[in-house]
């Protein structure tokens, strides 16, 4: 079981990259994670927190309306390193990290600019 989750992890963090590098030579911005310009990289270095949701928050929600959930990362811009809250469209987007950090200790590198 131990190898086919890290198995999966790895396709599936081989597809994200594949699909960066595709929208990347088609022109495109990868909007779909976080608001972001091309010429820059942001780089997630671990989960600290999370997953939060708006019904575990409730009223105190202050994401995202469109936003299922977040997470409190360690991000990595300009050389500043800083605990940042990280939003997804679902939860599941959101545990893809958590998993991630879980069984590996390599960054999740995203080509971009953060406008945090």
């Amino acid at each position: 079981m131990k190898m086919r989750t890290r198995f999966g992890l790895w396709l599936l963090t081989f597809g994200m990259k594949l699909t960066r590098i595709g929208m990347r030579m088609a022109g495109l911005t990868d909007t779909t994670t976080s608001p972001v310009e091309a010429d820059q990289s942001i780089t997630i270095h671990n989960v600290i927190d999370g997953p939060y949701t708006q019904m575990d928050l409730g009223y105190e929600w202050d994401g995202p309306q469109e936003a299922e959930a977040y997470l409190v990362v360690k991000l990595e811009y300009n050389n500043e390193i800083n605990d940042v809250e990280w939003y997804f469209s679902t939860l599941d987007e959101a545990y893809v990290w958590v998993k991630h950090f879980k069984v590996s200790i390599d960054p999740i590198v995203i080509e971009g600019t953060y406008n945090g």
